[in-house]
């Protein structure tokens, strides 16, 4: 299993996925990776900050992040209960929907990287609109594909679940 490949061939990372044991990690480096993007942020945008207010960021980040897993999550384990699926582990769903934000962490990151690049001026809210929907996406089929090798089920319904999740998650962007 080679990170690489979520990124490139999602189809061969995830063909395993379901007799894989959960890695506990990979929510850790969703998290770790999403709240470095979130400091960068900061610190791109507001120049020199305080310790305590980098501080506050990372640890609010932290928080918000774990609360969008687990949301995401959730939702995910709820619409697959009702499809009356049989043995939904809400730990592997967790590890799941954690890949698709390590795929999300590199818009902020992206963001950043021009927000920087324009003097530490925000770039248009179109700009980062528009690059957040295009790591939706791609998120969307991560997590679909993680869920169809998973749950052994067709393409088209889980795509039809990571949809919804990517959905919410953008509503929840465009409000925040």
């Amino acid at each position: 299993m080679k990170i690489i490949d979520l990124i490139i061939n999602p189809d061969k990372f995830f063909q395993n996925v379901g007799v894989r044991p959960y890695n506990r990690y990979v929510p850790l480096i969703a998290i770790l990776l999403n709240t470095f993007a979130s400091a960068l942020s900061l610190l791109t945008l507001k120049g020199n900050c305080q310790p305590t207010t980098t501080i506050i960021v990372v640890i609010i980040s932290i928080m918000v992040l774990l609360l969008l897993i687990l949301l995401d999550t959730m939702i995910i384990d709820v619409l697959l209960y009702v499809t009356k699926l049989k043995d939904i582990s809400f730990k592997k769903i967790f590890e799941i929907i954690a890949y698709g934000y390590i795929i999300t962490a590199f818009s902020d990151i992206i963001i950043d990287m021009l927000n920087y690049i324009n003097g530490g001026s925000p770039m248009p809210q179109w700009l980062n609109y528009l690059i957040y929907i295009i790591f939706t996406i791609w998120a969307c089929l991560i997590w679909a594909k993680g869920i169809q090798y998973t749950y052994s089920l067709k393409f088209n319904k889980s795509l039809i679940l990571a949809i919804v999740v990517g959905i919410i998650n953008l509503v929840l962007y465009t409000i925040r």
